[in-house]
Formats: C-alpha cells, sequence, structure tokens
C-alpha cells in the first residue's frame, strides 16, 4: 500500500470530531512529519500498481511530541490512542532509541484508506490501543517453586485419563 501523503489532505475535521481538539493537534503534527517521509520504490520497471511505496511514517517519542506541542505526556498519549482506535495512525514497530528504551514507528494512513483500516480494527475484540499495551506489557518471570503444580494441571488438561504423570 502506497502512503506517500505529499499530495493528499489531512481530514482533520473526521479528527476532530471523532478524537477532539488535542488529538487534532497530535496528528497535525505527526501529518507533517510523516508527509517529509518519501521513500519510493526504487524499482521503477513496475507498474505503479506493483510498486512499494512505504514513506508515510514517523517515530516521534511521546515526550518529544509533548515538548514541540507545549502539552503533557499524558495528554499527548491520550491523543494517539484516539488516534490509534479510529483509524488515522498505525504503528509499525519500534526503534532502539539512544537511551536504551525504544520509540514507536507512526504510519499516518492515507485518508483513501481510512475504511479499509477501520474494518480491520472492527474485526479484533479489543482497540489497538489495547492491544497495543497488552502486547509491550513486561513479562512475567518464570516461578519455579510452581512447576510441579503447573505440570500436574497441564497433565490433567491435556491427558485426562492418564493417572501416570
Amino acid at each position: 500500500m502506497a502512503v506517500i501523503l505529499n499530495k493528499a489532505t489531512p481530514p482533520l475535521p473526521e479528527v476532530i470530531k471523532l478524537c477532539g481538539g488535542k488529538s487534532a493537534e497530535v496528528y497535525t503534527f505527526l501529518w507533517e512529519s510523516a508527509a517529509r517521509d518519501v521513500r519510493y520504490d526504487k524499482r521503477t520497471h513496475l507498474p505503479w500498481r506493483e510498486r512499494r511505496d512505504c514513506g508515510g511514517t514517523t517515530s516521534w517519542s511521546t515526550k518529544g511530541i509533548a515538548d514541540q506541542l507545549g502539552m503533557s505526556r499524558n495528554t499527548v498519549a491520550k491523543a494517539l490512542d484516539k488516534l490509534l482506535d479510529n483509524g488515522f495512525l498505525s504503528i509499525n514497530g519500534h526503534i532502539p532509541s539512544t537511551h536504551g528504551s525504544y520509540h514507536r514507528v507512526y504510519q499516518v494512513n492515507h485518508p483513501d484508506e481510512l475504511e479499509h483500516v477501520r474494518y480491520a480494527i472492527s474485526m479484533f475484540a479489543d482497540p489497538p490501543s489495547v492491544r497495543y499495551k497488552n502486547f509491550t506489557k513486561t513479562p512475567v518471570l518464570f516461578d519455579y517453586k510452581y512447576y510441579d503444580e503447573m505440570k500436574v494441571w497441564w497433565n490433567k488438561d491435556y491427558y485426562p485419563d492418564s493417572t501416570n504423570y
């Protein structure tokens, strides 16, 4: 899917209606950043429909956006969640920061693709912001003292007729 944004118009009235004013500020900031990301597929011998243009991404951190816009980090985080849940943004992955943590790589979805993105979102039980938070929680370390109890429970579930564990 081509997400080159330089000739598209951002859907700001829709963003304001669905997400609110602060979200619109964050969206405008991310749109301007993502519109500068123009990476065309170098395989020029292919027809346009088969090329994989991959622009439209931005890797601003929540803190960086908050500093640039003069908002709190919580306000920016809530705005990003609303934008994710309404299909205006997608998370493409993570890149390492200079401090050892990771920044999200956001893709600003093209306005022509919003209907398709929202349909895909509706197929899941949880909105993208909830799924992302559940996905990125730190894993609970395995506690070996409960290993024998877990082994017995597992064997009973999968081998109900077995008496030898």
